[in-house]
């Protein structure tokens, strides 16, 4: 009950009770001076201007939760009901029973628009009565009449019925007003305690509406039941069918209905990519703008915005200008499975604690990256922790079953992130440590993304629970004395250095020596030191070369001088502190040279050497990105 009375909180525009908005594609136009019909299509071209195919408008219209053996929708559905048009079957001896579902359904549309006359007298529903009678004349003629590509939308979208000129039945006040009294229920229905709203009302056995099906992962139904109870084990051991467990008034079960649509349908207010099997819709019991927005920063953060925010945590009325303690943050994750709806996560907290805990993930997150921003994403933090696959001739990288929800719970909850999120990842920069050398700029960019992402991860799980006295910084930290930082940094240093000496070549230290590096330097430093001092010899022995191999010399000494022996056997700890020294050493450097170049071709002079970075001021151009 606690999501249900959370989605009350978040009801915008309110439906006329029954209805939901959908897509409507064609209406049928009764003329009660002429026996022939008019099947227009409602198509329109799409408004976002982009060269699309048409779409079809949407429309609050008659919605009902239906399975097997459905009853009809007042006044507006498919083609079966309002034309008796039939499926084609795949078989021509099921051909007949298609033709008799058909007919059917057809005959409960007419005998239920029969019913709205009888209750409301309204003479349009009269005359589209009569055309049915006399046979449907002149049906065959418009439906010939259409394009083969709306024919064939025919049976898959809405069609209205409407006397020529007048407004459709099922929009009209009177047709509103009879469809409330079918969904509502009978006079006799029960009455007792709504548990969304706490009144005493009428209750409703199911939901008279359902959830747009379109909008729930993993499924290809056209509805899904929000609650379902058509079986005693389905509501632990409750007697009888329907929401006895659960009472529920229906103008509470339409709002929280109302609601999921409106959020589930939102851009703003869902996370989760189309090809991927959950999603994410979030929303908050008051709060102003600017809580909306450092929702959205976690999928979308704005350097500027998150820098802002930050900076003014300590004084919540410069954000709000009001208090705060009683707003709530929701934010429900779901999938499908058929007609049902699957609850993944459910996250509800006041919305200050939400607040201070995304202001720590972004600073926990949060690592130089050049020009760029600083903050991943959720998603691509997620992102990082699947494997990168190349499918036609795309680089995609699913993020694994439940990471985005559990980054969700670490982001707004302060939740812990999962142990084995960190040899995971762990695992996955060492398989793609080889694409930051590709010969495919595009390959390198995402790579490195990905890396960035993954560095943020390793930093947010190290300074929150093994380096809490001595926290990883955002940016190179070239005072850091731990052993696995360092040897990071001299393994990227080195890197550097053999790309600077030996041009296009295509076995890399990297390649070659990266996995083990991480997990044990030990066993790799006397062949990298050995490298390291032949690309310092064949680089001094290029005239553009010898300054810059002064300073990586200098700065080589310096580092194995404070290291002193390298690290042997890593724990997954130390194995992440390697990585992030060794990410943010190449970050630093190329920053350094960003600089450089920036300044050489501004006609300035560059800015003093950094004895920390390979970038050479006079050469900016050999430090390669």
């Amino acid at each position: 009950m606690m999501l249900l009375q959370a989605l009350t909180a978040a009801a915008g525009e309110r439906a006329p009770i029954g209805y939901a908005k959908k897509p409507i594609g064609f209406l049928l136009q009764v003329n009660p001076r002429h026996p022939a019909a008019q099947l227009t299509s409602l198509y329109e071209q799409n408004p976002a201007g982009d060269g699309k195919r048409p779409v079809a408008p949407s429309r609050w219209v008659p919605n009902l939760t239906r399975a097997n053996n459905p009853p009809p929708l007042f006044a507006c559905d498919n083609a079966a009901f309002v034309l008796g048009l039939p499926k084609v079957a795949k078989e021509p001896a099921a051909q007949p029973k298609e033709d008799a579902t058909a007919r059917a359904k057809n005959e409960a549309f007419v005998e239920l628009l029969g019913e709205y006359c009888a209750a409301t007298s309204d003479r349009d529903a009269d005359q589209i009565i009569a055309w049915y009678r006399e046979g449907k004349p002149g049906l065959d003629t418009a439906i010939a009449a259409l394009p083969e590509s709306l024919r064939k939308r025919l049976n898959v979208d809405l069609i209205a019925v409407a006397v020529q000129r007048r407004p459709p039945l099922y929009a009209k006040p009177e047709g509103q007003a009879f469809w409330e009294s079918r969904v509502m229920g009978s006079e006799d229905a029960a009455t007792g305690v709504c548990l969304v709203c706490g009144r005493t009302r009428p209750l409703v056995s199911t939901l008279p509406q359902s959830i747009a099906g379109g909008l729930v992962p993993a499924t290809k139904t056209a509805n899904v039941a929000l609650l379902s109870g058509n079986f005693p084990a389905a509501q632990r051991g409750a007697t009888g069918k329907g929401l006895r467990s659960a009472p529920i008034c229906a103008e509470c079960g339409l709002a929280v209905i109302d609601a999921f649509n409106r959020l589930a349908g939102s851009d703003d207010h869902r996370w989760g990519r189309p090809d991927e099997d959950r999603a994410t819709i979030w929303w908050l019991r008051g709060g102003d703008r600017g809580d909306e927005e450092l929702t959205q920063q976690l999928e979308e953060p704005e350097p500027q915005w998150v820098q802002q925010f930050l900076s003014t945590l300590d004084k919540p009325s410069s954000l709000t200008g009001r208090d705060i303690r009683a707003d709530r943050f929701y934010a429900l994750t779901f999938s499908g499975n058929v007609a049902r709806l699957v609850i993944r996560g459910w996250i509800d907290l006041p919305l200050i604690e939400m607040r201070a805990n995304v202001a720590a993930w972004f600073r926990d997150v949060a690592v130089e990256y050049g020009d760029q921003s600083p903050y991943s994403s959720l998603g691509a933090v997620a992102s990082s922790l699947g494997t990168m696959v190349r499918r036609d001739g795309r680089w995609t990288a699913p993020a694994p079953e439940g990471a985005r929800e559990a980054l969700l719970r670490v982001a707004v909850a302060g939740a812990r992130v999962p142990t084995n999120y960190l040899l995971t990842a762990i695992g996955r920069a060492k398989a793609e440590v080889t694409h930051l050398t590709s010969a495919d700029r595009l390959t390198v960019h995402i790579a490195r993304r990905r890396m960035h992402a993954r560095v943020g991860l390793f930093k947010l799980i190290l300074n929150r629970t093994y380096l809490q006295e001595d926290q990883l910084s955002t940016e190179l930290d070239p005072d850091r004395k731990d052993k696995s930082y360092l040897s990071g940094r001299l393994f990227a240093v080195r890197e550097a250095l053999q790309r600077r000496a030996v041009r296009g070549v295509t076995s890399t230290i990297t390649n070659r020596y990266f996995e083990r590096a991480v997990s044990n330097p030990a066993t790799t430093e006397k062949t990298l030191a050995t490298l390291a001092h032949q690309h310092l010899a064949a680089l001094r022995r290029t005239e553009s070369g010898r300054g810059a191999a002064v300073s990586i010399g200098r700065l080589l000494t310096e580092l194995e001088s404070t290291m002193g022996d390298a690290p042997s056997r890593q724990t997954a700890e130390q194995e992440a502190a390697w990585i992030c020294g060794y990410f943010q050493q190449r970050q630093h450097d190329f920053a350094k040279a960003a600089e450089y170049r920036a300044a050489k071709l501004a006609g300035q002079s560059p800015p003093d050497h950094d004895p920390n970075s390979t970038a050479d001021a006079a050469n900016p151009e050999g430090t390669d990105e």
